[in-house]
């Protein structure tokens, strides 16, 4: 991955708790009683993490500086509409087509 260390952890937090990757554990990785996804390393190593130009970086890392912002000052804060423009992001850095984004952004159940 292609990042400025300064903003790089905000990046990978925005790609790790996007719909994209949600989509991806659901359909490889296995899942524990009362239906939790493991987060184990053997399901996470193979998540591909996507290259990005330090314009998407500084754009990810921004959203995902205004949610941690937003749920620390209120952790019940509405910050769907952050987390939507973060996924949509992410899809692209992906390379997902419209298709594709709606189903991962819709339909992660899907893949389970």
């Amino acid at each position: 991955m292609n990042v400025t260390p300064s903003r790089n952890y905000f990046l990978l937090l925005g790609v790790l708790n996007s719909k994209a990757i949600l989509f991806l554990l659901k359909a490889t990785g296995s899942t524990i009683r009362g239906g939790f996804l493991r987060w184990k390393t053997p399901h996470v190593s193979i998540f591909p993490i996507p290259t990005a130009t330090p314009a998407q970086q500084a754009a990810i890392a921004a959203l995902v500086e205004q949610i941690l912002a937003a749920r620390a000052a209120d952790p019940a804060a509405d910050t769907a509409a952050l987390e939507a423009e973060v996924d949509a992001l992410v899809a692209a850095l992906y390379g997902l087509s419209a298709a594709e984004a709606a189903l991962v952004a819709g339909g992660t159940e899907a893949a389970a």
